[in-house]
């Protein structure tokens, strides 16, 4: 009940609640527009169901609200539960078969209902019904069908489920008989039976029968459906049988009139066939020539066919070819190798096999020549040249013979050797013949080409050399077809001869660059020249960079810096050596000597990007130098002023603190300041002022900075805290106990505290949230400010030197709890007065209530209420 005052004095008036006979009542002092709430939990015991109204009523203000009252709730059991089939109660039905789920229904609550009864078989849904019961109303015919076609033979529940109730009992589902099996047959196909030579062929089948003995079954046989007896097996003969086709049946029978009987059959065929009475020619093998042909003829008779009906006709290889009993073919039709020619006789049914007859012809060919040694199209001349040829004959007789025409020269044998003395070209030509006397001939065109010589590690030993220099030159030639030959060798300068030796030396006068030549010559011609590329130049002198070792180099301004080269000239010539940053000389040095380190010292003033060179140049003009990028960085400013001076400040929460600085740039380019706290830029400027809200540890940095980025930092410490001394708190949880001998369930405590000690200057706001557990009934309350099913919350301001509890009486709704620990989620969390941003959770607890029975002792539940009553505020509890 919120409750605001509306007038202009503080005042303390009477609230009262009234529904029923119930009645409540209490005082409230409120200012002049403040606003309080009244919170109330009342029992519904003393109400009877129906429809109420509640009153909330001040002395100048009255409100209502409606209350319904339910009356107790149904409870439906499930009983009598058994399975029907064909009106009796059985507990075993066959697959396949159907039957009833029958059932009652017991309301035996308070309430009329109506709810929904599920049958349930295997986990399935078989059905459901809607019932309607008052109290202590039942319904005692009720029932759900159900089929097993979709069942295994085996055990399941069956069962049915109110909202309220289920009950579940074992069924079992049988296998029915079974019919027996042909698990195999022999033969295993169809059978064909030769009527002139008296064939025969045994029939028998093997079974099996899951639920009959061997002894039970019977196999009756019948051919063309005239009965041959029960047996076994059956042997049927082709003497007994007219040519044509026949059925073979085998019956099997377990003798149970709840099963069918299995069959298998077999088509048997009689036949006679056709014959091939002669054939010509009488050999399998035949022989054809090119430019030859093969004749074939047979002679055919067939018993129960007519000439006219007789069809006969010819294969080439699986082709067909020609029809009639003769049958030509030509070589030339034919591949090389080996061929089949068949002939088929067939009756034109399909109740007789063919006739056939073959013969193996093979087509003669030319040998083969694969290949002619060596591949290569030219020779060198004088280089012995070895010509062989990779020939085969398809035919298998073999290779007879093989000629060779070499330069107008003939020669035998399958390798023959020949050197070619002059330079042109020539036709070589094999001709090979086999064992038939057939010969294939191929040619081919050989260049005799002059080779001129491999030339090898040549040249000059370098490329580049100073002015009167001597230079060694050598050359190597090899003849690449591996000869025995001699060369001659010619050194020339541009047009000059130099040398004709394998090896020499070689100076110049001049600057600059020269061709040299060398040209190798065998002793049959062949000429290899070779050109190299000599640069004459000056000697210069060369710097080496010492200190500092780095090209690229970072120094602060208005320091000193020390430059150093070792400057290296073989000239009798004294060489200069200039100092130049940018395009300035600054200073010069002569070196004298062969090998001398040479050093300059340079302060740079400003900050900036600027080259170092060292310049090295002899007396003839020749120079070479090193440099260095060197980056002058601006120094950074100098703090000459803090405050606080101290490193470390302590704090309470909601203080400020005030810093600043003077800081100096020593280029006196100006400063600018940038502050942070604890990483994130909180101002600008030579100070900063800044409040602490929260309790913790912050850096508070600044940073002088430059205009070239170059910067300087101080930072400081602040410890805050949130009280001098931190509160403490307590939690006291009492069992819950169970007594036979009485009518209700005792009650438990839950009493939370805090104390704000003395030494503190602050005071203490505090929040206690008791989330409550399911099963449990919340029966009494001090120091409540809001309470729910779900949560109870009390809050509080505690002075220095005080203290503040909450207290929660707890009650068993849920009897099934009894025996069990129950959890209980417990918080605390406090700030200081006018700070709550500065929020602490002292506590975040999950307790345990042990739920016991019997022998608790009465007294304690009004021990408590003695004791711990006293130290809380007065019961506040929320309506609906």
């Amino acid at each position: 009940m919120k409750v605001t005052n509306t007038g202009d004095e503080t005042d303390t008036r009477t609230l009262t609640f009234d529904v029923g006979s119930i009645h409540r009542e209490t005082e409230m002092r409120l200012s002049p527009g403040e606003t309080d709430t009244w919170y109330l939990t009342v029992d519904s015991d003393p109400l009877s169901a129906g429809e109420y109204t509640q009153y909330f009523r001040t002395p100048s203000d009255t409100d209502d609200l409606p209350l319904t009252v339910k009356a107790g709730e149904p409870n439906f059991l499930v009983g009598n539960l058994r399975v029907e089939q064909n009106g009796e109660t059985v507990s075993r039905i066959d697959k396949g078969e159907s039957a009833e789920i029958k059932y009652a229904l017991y309301n035996d609550g308070e309430g009329r209902d109506g709810q929904f009864a599920n049958c349930y078989l295997a986990s399935s849904h078989v059905g459901d019904q809607f019932i309607e019961l008052e109290p202590s109303e039942s319904e005692t015919d009720l029932s759900c069908s159900f089929d097993t076609d979709d069942l295994s033979p085996g055990r399941y529940e069956y069962g049915v489920e109110s909202d309220d109730d289920s009950w579940y009992k074992d069924l079992y589902i049988d296998k029915p008989p079974q019919p027996p099996t042909i698990t195999s047959a022999y033969p295993s196909g169809d059978v064909k039976l030769n009527h002139e030579t008296g064939d025969s062929e045994t029939f028998s089948v093997d079974v099996s029968d899951p639920d009959s003995d061997y002894d039970a079954i019977s196999t009756e046989w019948s051919v063309d459906g005239v009965g041959r007896g029960t047996a076994d097996e059956l042997t049927v003969s082709a003497d007994d049988l007219s040519p044509g086709v026949h059925t073979v049946r085998a019956t099997v029978d377990d003798n149970q009139a709840e099963t069918e009987s299995v069959s298998r059959e077999w088509s048997v065929r009689v036949v006679v066939p056709p014959k091939i009475d002669g054939k010509a020619p009488q050999q399998p093998s035949v022989n054809v020539a090119p430019g030859e042909s093969a004749s074939f003829d047979v002679e055919v008779d067939d018993a129960d066919t007519p000439d006219s009906n007789i069809d006969v006709w010819w294969e080439v290889d699986g082709d067909r070819s020609g029809s009639g009993q003769s049958f030509e073919i030509d070589r030339s039709a034919l591949g090389s190798g080996k061929h089949t020619v068949s002939v088929t006789v067939s009756d034109g049914t399909s109740l007789t096999d063919n006739a056939r007859a073959e013969w193996t012809i093979k087509g003669l060919s030319k040998p083969q020549i694969h290949s002619i040694s060596p591949s290569r199209s030219s020779v060198a001349p004088g280089e012995p040249v070895s010509f062989s040829v990779d020939a085969s004959d398809p035919n298998g007789k073999g290779i007879a013979t093989v000629q060779w025409e070499l330069a107008d020269q003939q020669f035998s044998g399958t390798t023959v050797e020949h050197t070619f003395q002059q330079v042109g070209t020539v036709d070589v030509e094999v001709s090979v013949t086999n064992e038939a006397g057939i010969t294939t001939t191929k040619s081919r065109e050989v260049s005799i080409e002059a080779t001129p010589p491999n030339v090898q590690g040549a040249g000059p030993t370098q490329s580049v050399v100073a002015v009167g220099e001597s230079l060694q030159v050598s050359a190597n030639a090899t003849d690449p077809k591996g000869r025995s030959l001699s060369f001659d060798y010619r050194w020339e300068l541009g047009t000059e001869e130099v040398s004709e030796q394998q090896s020499t030396t070689v100076s110049f006068d001049e600057v600059g660059q020269h061709k040299l030549t060398l040209t190798v010559t065998n002793s049959y011609g062949a000429k290899t020249t070779r050109m190299y590329t000599v640069r004459v130049r000056n000697d210069r002198p060369s710097v080496d960079r010492q200190q500092p070792t780095d090209k690229s180099i970072s120094v602060l301004s208005q320091n000193p810096v020390r430059f150093a080269a070792q400057v290296t000239n073989l000239d009798t010539s004294t060489t200069t050596v200039a100092f130049q940053i940018g395009e300035s000389t600054v200073e010069t040095r002569n070196v004298d000597s062969d090998r001398q380190r040479v050093a300059f010292q340079h302060t740079f003033d400003t900050p900036g990007e600027k080259t170092v060179t060292l310049v090295a140049r002899d007396q003839h003009g020749a120079e070479n130098e090193v440099t260095w990028d060197v980056n002058i960085k601006s120094r950074p400013p100098r703090f000459v002023d803090t405050s606080p001076s101290q490193q470390r400040l302590s704090l309470m929460s909601g203080s400020t603190a005030s810093f600043s600085v003077d800081a100096r740039d020593p280029e006196q380019e100006g400063v600018t300041y940038q502050w942070s706290q604890n990483g994130s830029t909180v101002g600008t400027g030579p100070s900063l002022e800044r409040t602490f809200d929260e309790a913790g540890t912050y850096n508070v940095t600044v940073e002088a900075a430059d205009p070239r980025e170059s910067a300087s930092t101080r930072s400081w410490s602040v410890d805050v805290d949130s009280f001098s001394e931190p509160p403490t708190q307590s939690l006291h949880l009492t069992n819950i106990k169970i007594d036979p001998q009485s009518e209700r369930t005792t009650k438990t405590f839950l009493t939370v505290s805090m104390e704000n000690p003395s030494s503190n200057d602050r005071t203490v706001v505090v929040d206690f949230i008791i989330d409550t557990p399911d099963g449990l009934d919340v029966v009494r309350m001090r120091g409540v400010d809001a309470a729910n099913k779900a949560q109870i919350t009390g809050k509080g301001r505690i002075d220095p030197g005080s203290q503040r509890s909450m207290r929660v009486g707890l009650r068993i709704a849920d009897e099934s709890l009894i025996g069990s620990d129950v959890p209980i989620d417990v918080t605390i969390r406090y700030y200081p007065a006018g700070h709550p941003e500065d929020l602490t959770y002292i506590r975040q607890s999950n307790e345990t209530i042990s739920i016991r029975g019997p022998g608790f002792i009465e007294q304690l539940s009004s021990w408590f209420d003695g004791v711990l009553g006293g130290v809380f505020g007065s019961v506040t509890v929320p309506d609906a």
